[in-house]
Formats: C-alpha cells, structure tokens, sequence
C-alpha cells in the first residue's frame, strides 16, 4: 500500500492541480498522508485519505488531458498496483494460516445463530392473490421442453432431483411454501442441464428461480466448494457459478437471497460492484468464491487485473438479462462470456431471466445460449393483474399538485384522506436525476418524509435510502430507473410515475416495484398530451410530451385487464394514424434483423 504515496505525489509542489490546496504539498500534511496512507487497505479508497485530510476528493468520471486528469490517471494506476499486491499478500498470509489450522476457518455455533436470525428474520410473506399464479398460462419451447418435467410442489422437486439437505432447509427458512409457476418450469429444466430464457411477470420469484439449480450445482460432486475439506485456496478467485446484473442494488439483493439460500453449506457466496472501495472486496475474493454476484464494471475490471479467472465458470446467469444486452451493457457482457477465459456455451450452463424480452434482445441472446429452452410465462412484457393501474390526463406544469393529491389519497378506495394521516409507502419515479432531487426536497418542505435515489448519489447514500425506506422511516421514495428494475422492498402499496418512461418496457418494470408475491397495488400515472413551453420549478422542459407512448400503453391496459380511459383511445388513435402517414423507412442494416428476415421466408426463395 505503501505505492500509494510514491513519488507522483511526493514531487508535487509548483505543479498541484487547481483543485487541490496548497496545504497538501506541505511538509506535514504530507507527513500525514504517508501515515493514513500505510492504513489504506484497511481504511478504504484515496478519495477517502483525501476526505480525512479536508481536502476536496478528485474528479469522479473520467481524467481530462491536462497535468491533472494525468496525475489523477496516475493516482489510480498507484491505488491499483496497491490493491493487487494487497489481495496476492493477504491470500500468502491465508494459506500459511490455514496450513497451520489444517484448512479454512468455520464459523462456530454462536456466529451460525447470529447470521440465522440475521438472513431469516425479516422474511415477507405471500399476499392474497398467490392463488392466482396456478391460473396463469406457461408456454415452454425448444428441444425436449415438453418431456422436462413440472415439479408441483418443493417436495416434489427435492423428491425428483437429488438435491442437498441443507437447501431444502433453507427453502422452509425462507418461507417459500409453494413454488411460483415459473419455479414449477425453470428449476426442473436448469436441474437437467438445459440452457434457458426464462420471461416471467414481476414479482414471480425468478430470483429463486435460478439461485436454487445454481446453489445445488455448485456442490454436487464431491470436493465442491472453495471451502470444502481441507482446501487451500491459491490463486486467482475461480467461481463456479457467475450472476451479473445491470444495478448495485440489484446486486446486494441477490448475494442477499443467496446468501440465504446457502446459509451452513460449504458454498461462499461473493458480491463485488462498482460505487464503493474495492479495498473490502479483494479481501473477500483473496479467500475465493463459489458464486459470485457482480455488475459487468466492476468485474471486468477485477477480472482484467488476474484476481479472478472465469475458467471454472460452469453456470452463467444473467438477470434482467434484455438490460444487460441493450444499450452500453452489451460490450461488456460480450467480452466476459464470449472473449474471456470463460467456458464456451456448449460446456457452460447459461439461464437468461426477464420480466420483458424484445424480439431482437431474443435475436441477441442467442449468441450466448446453446439448444436452449424458451419460458414465457404469462403474455410476454405483459403488466402483472395484481396491480391495478390509474392514468390521470395532466399539464407537466400541474405534476406537483396532482402528485400531492394522489399522496393524500387513500391506495384501496382513492379517497382524500383525512389531515394528518399517514401515507402508504410510495416509490415515485422520475424521468431525470434534477427532477429526482428537487422533488424531493418539494415533498420535504410539504411536511412529508421523503428521500431520493438517483446515479449521482453516492452509493451508501442510495443504501441508506433503500433501507429507510424497507425500515418505514421515509414513506416516499422518489427514484430514477437505478429502482426500475428487480428491486423487491415489501409492502410498496403505490408506484407513480411522476414521468413516464420512453419505452413501454420500463413502465412495466416500474410499476412492478408493487404487487409482487400475490399482494395487491395500485400503479398510477402521469400522462402529458399537451406540450407547454419554459420550464417547471425543477428546471425540467414543460414541451414534453407521451403521445409516442400511448399506442403501446393502450395495449398493455387491455391485456392486463385494466380500466382504459376515452382519452387514450384517442391519443393512440391519433398517434396510429400519424405513424401510418410517415414514409417508410429504409431496410435494415442490422445483420441480426437481416437474419431474422430470412429464417422466416418460405422455402425455395
């Protein structure tokens, strides 16, 4: 660690950067950054050292090309060097210990109590409407998918399969008494060895869905486990099953239920994301990893740098998989499982779940998946029916005060509530991350206990939200998409979209944070027809529209059972006969769409 303090700053004086005081290339401050220095691995990252001096922390994104975006360039080449010779240091000093014990450290009896009461005692219950999930229509294709067998209950699938012990224990710890009909279909064919696309509504346990033929896997021959027997661990961490997802919180929330779900096994469970030091989590990895949750950043990173090495990667799961393949996730994902040290898909087991999954993300998916089988259950993108979805016609000027009625409402009967009743827990989603904060403090100077979550937070200050929130000190959480997607926070009676998102896709993951597991909620929405012109008192544009999105959203309503307005029936009219009076486009130059085009042309042409 000592590389941190080398001579980049050491020779610093004329030449500090503006953003830097001059205190810092003092004789005693610099006396004193060599002290905290030495204490790097254990006291965290360099913005933290710069922090406990007072001294402002450095750029956050990117390094600009002058002399201080390339001492910053430097700054984190130094931290990075320190971090690799730490994690080689801290695995030496491991396997001398566990040579001198006889093998890894086992948690006593005491420790197993304290994390059992930890991991078991907040679990939620399922609501009233689980019933409902045995009506709802599974479609299974590919290669044998109708000869894979549906397992009814979890006796039935520990019954079928040879499963271990302690994971059936943990199922009942978990308060899981009937399997969801996408647990029914996905764990028998993931327990057979199949590859998968799973595409099931929000809230249906896909979670559990992938983590129990992961977790059995990982310990099915005999010697499996970095903990396992008397092994000493050398070397690169090697996971055997891998699980990427697109969000931090995301993240947190499955090595949380995996931790669960493995809890007195000899399986260790990781979780390694950007947003916070990396200093923790080499520690972590210098024992090893069974399975590992990660973002693709923070991985690819690791991974690049030798910590880890995906050569015994065996089960490959990607979660809200068709976020993982879209926008600036692909390329990364790509060279993990594609040009890395990872197993090609013909030895590797590769499951893919989603609540939506767009024709060319499907397309695209099938670069990763080998004679895999198609789950789709329920209509695929389709809204879940336990959440009952209210459209309200708006001006983007009138959003703060109709957004302070429906708080004042009461969830089940929309009624005005009465002064000084309490608020049901709420999530409002916002299109930006201005309109995120302003909001917040708007909903604060109204005397309401609000926070917001947004990607210009810091990651602890979105961790604090979230638990405040699951905790019940906050009623509102006004979030951006990082909340969109996967996030399960028991009893959200109320999702509202302050701004509708631009895809019907995300509406649909949104107002998935409510209703899950059976329970009932209630989405509502804003719907702006009417452009105006300036901006609101958040600084957003009062010229946006959602006329682009009604077409898709009238369907979405139909499908789902729901109320639809007179309104939108004509805006999507509207909205139908404008497209239709467009030229057409151009051919595609897409080779994937070139492909899908000729797969489904008659024979002979």
């Amino acid at each position: 660690a000592a590389m941190v303090g080398g001579s980049c700053h050491a020779a610093r004086g004329p030449g500090c950067p503006p953003w830097r005081p001059p205190s810092w290339c003092s004789n005693a401050a610099t006396a004193q950054r060599r002290r905290l220095t030495r204490l790097a691995p254990l006291c965290g990252p360099w913005c933290r050292l710069r922090t406990l001096e007072g001294m402002p922390p450095p750029p956050r994104r990117g390094f600009s090309a002058g002399p201080a975006g390339r001492c910053a360039a430097r700054e984190q080449e130094e931290v990075r060097a320190a971090q690799d010779a730490h994690f080689w240091q801290l695995q030496e000093d491991f396997q001398q210990q566990d040579a001198a014990r006889g093998g890894s450290p086992r948690p006593g009896w005491a420790k197993l109590q304290l994390e059992e009461r930890e991991l078991f005692g907040g679990t939620a219950s399922v609501g009233i409407d689980f019933s409902r999930y045995d009506s709802v229509e599974v479609e299974r294709s590919g290669k044998a998918a109708l000869r894979m067998p549906l397992c009814q209950s979890f006796d039935s699938i520990f019954s079928t399969f040879t499963l271990p012990r302690w994971l059936h224990e943990n199922v009942s710890r978990c308060g899981y008494q009937w399997p969801t009909p996408v647990q029914k279909s996905a764990v028998p064919a993931a327990l057979v060895g199949r590859d998968i696309m799973v595409c099931a509504q929000t809230g249906s346990g896909k979670t559990c869905a992938f983590l129990l033929p992961l977790l059995a896997s990982c310990t099915s021959g005999p010697g499996r486990g970095s903990q396992a027997g008397n092994r000493i661990l050398k070397g690169p961490a090697c996971p055997v099953g891998l699980v990427l997802s697109p969000t931090r919180e995301l993240c947190a929330q499955i090595h949380l239920e995996a931790r669960r779900l493995s809890f007195g096994a000899r399986v260790r469970a990781l979780v390694i994301h950007g947003g916070v030091t990396a200093w923790h989590q080499i520690r972590e990895l210098a024992r090893g990893a069974d399975v590992l949750t990660a973002t693709p950043g923070r991985l690819q990173d690791l991974h690049g740098r030798g910590l880890i090495s995906l050569g015994r990667c065996e089960f490959c799961v990607l979660d809200e998989a068709d976020r993982m393949l879209d926008l600036g996730f692909e390329p990364a994902v790509r060279r993990l499982i594609l040009h890395s040290d990872m197993p090609p898909s013909e030895t590797r087991q590769t499951m893919m779940f989603s609540a939506t999954f767009a024709q060319e993300v499907q397309l695209m998916a099938q670069d990763f998946l080998y004679e895999y089988v198609w789950i789709a259950v329920g209509r695929v993108g389709g809204a879940n029916e336990s959440v009952t979805q209210r459209l309200l016609k708006v001006l983007n000027s009138e959003k703060p005060d109709r957004l302070l009625d429906q708080l004042g409402r009461d969830v089940d009967t929309d009624e005005s509530l009465g002064t000084g009743a309490l608020v049901a827990p709420t999530i409002v989603f916002c299109g930006t991350k201005r309109t995120c904060m302003w909001l917040s403090q708007h909903l604060r100077a109204k005397g309401y206990a609000a926070d917001d979550i947004h990607g210009e937070r810091e990651q602890w200050e979105r961790e604090k939200t979230l638990q405040d929130f699951r905790a019940g000190r906050i009623q509102c959480m006004v979030a951006s998409d990082v909340a969109a997607r996967g996030l399960d926070v028991p009893r959200v009676a109320r999702v509202i979209n302050y701004d509708l998102p631009g895809r019907v896709d995300d509406y649909v993951h949104r107002i998935g944070r409510t209703g899950r597991a059976g329970h009932r909620g209630v989405a509502v929405a804003f719907f702006v027809a009417e452009p105006e012109e300036g901006r609101d008192a958040g600084g957003g544009r009062l010229d946006r529209h959602d006329l682009a999105l009604a077409p898709p959203l009238l369907e979405l309503l139909r499908s789902a059972k729901q109320e639809v307005p007179g309104w939108l029936e004509a805006a999507a009219a509207e909205q139908a006969g404008r497209a239709a009076a467009r030229p057409a486009r151009a051919a595609s130059q897409d080779a994937r769409r070139r492909r899908r085009e000729r797969s489904q042309a008659p024979e002979g042409c």
